[in-house]
C-alpha cells in the first residue's frame, strides 16, 4: 500500500484538546429543601443520586469538590445538557449550575 503524501493533518490535530481546556459546570443542591421526587436522578443519573442516609438528592461522589459535601460538585461540559434539564425540571428549584473555567 502506497503512502499518500497529499494528505495533511488538519490544524486541530496540532493542538491538545484535553479536558482542562474545556469549561466545566459547577452544580449545587439546596438539600434542605429537597422533596426527594427523583426527577434529577431520572434526568441526569451521571450527576445525581439519592442518598441512602436521608433519601435526598446528592451529587455522585466522583464529581464532588469535597468528599464531605454531597451537595456540590464540578462536572465536565459534556454533562451540561442533562444538568440543565434537572435544573429546569426540579419542582422546588433547588438545583443550581454555573459555567466555570478551571
Amino acid at each position: 500500500m502506497r503512502e499518500r503524501k497529499d494528505l495533511k493533518p488538519s490544524p486541530s490535530q496540532y493542538f491538545y484538546h484535553g479536558e482542562e481546556d474545556l469549561a466545566k459546570i459547577r452544580v449545587w443542591i439546596d438539600r434542605d429543601q429537597c422533596i426527594a421526587d427523583m426527577v434529577c436522578v431520572s434526568l441526569c443519573p451521571d450527576v445525581f443520586e439519592m442518598s441512602e442516609e436521608d433519601g435526598k438528592s446528592q451529587i455522585v461522589a466522583k464529581w464532588r469538590t469535597d468528599p464531605n459535601n454531597v451537595a456540590e460538585g464540578v462536572v465536565p461540559e459534556d454533562l451540561k445538557d442533562c444538568v440543565q434539564s434537572a435544573v429546569e425540571s426540579c419542582p422546588v428549584s433547588i438545583i443550581h449550575m454555573e459555567e466555570i473555567q478551571e
